[in-house]
């Protein structure tokens, strides 16, 4: 819909898609006025997002629920599972956008490796692309820390898993990575073959 004066028009619209292979089935609410996009409401299975564009930078908040990391295996060029959920920002200029976000995962795996446990923590991107991602282990799990440097193509290069006094590297690509472990605990560590 387009209103108000020509000098300063309204323009408002409803967006959806039926079916997409990352979101699934979502709904937007956009609308453009005195130089302003905003997005007043994105609306999917598990994303929920609200925000701004002005002048080429970014203002968005996002609520993420019971998303399943599955629906990242083609973007990654590697098998993830498990469930995340999330809330926080993305903001910056469209080509180099900072997401900061609040993160759980529900039985993470990548690859070979799964921990059958739950973990909180958070992801800081970086302005130049990818980010990095640290969590920690809820109870009743062992202690421990996972951390991870992921590329500008959003594709982890550098993952550590520290448990008790152990510790496992990953660090390469997920095609050809090298891995090292030393007195890593294999409880709630899942690894398939």
């Amino acid at each position: 819909s387009l209103q108000g004066p020509l000098r300063q028009p309204v323009l408002a619209g409803r967006l959806s898609q039926g079916s997409n292979p990352l979101l699934g089935g979502w709904q937007a609410a956009l609308a453009w006025a005195n130089g302003r996009l905003t997005l007043e409401q994105f609306t999917s299975a598990h994303l929920s997002a609200s925000g701004q564009l002005r002048s080429g930078a970014l203002d968005l908040a996002l609520d993420l629920r019971r998303y399943p990391l599955a629906r990242l295996n083609p973007v990654v060029g590697t098998r993830l599972d498990g469930v995340l959920d999330g809330t926080g920002t993305v903001r910056g200029p469209l080509g180099r956008l900072v997401p900061d976000l609040a993160l759980t995962l529900d039985r993470p795996a990548a690859g070979p490796l799964g921990l059958q446990e739950q973990w909180r923590g958070s992801w800081l991107g970086d302005a130049a692309g990818g980010g990095r991602l640290r969590m920690e282990p809820l109870a009743p799990a062992l202690p421990g820390l996972l951390t991870a440097r992921l590329d500008q193509r959003w594709v982890p290069v550098q993952v550590r898993l520290e448990r008790g006094d152990g510790v496992l590297q990953l660090q390469g690509r997920p095609q050809a990575s090298r891995w090292q472990a030393t007195r890593l605990p294999l409880d709630g560590l899942m690894l398939a073959v």
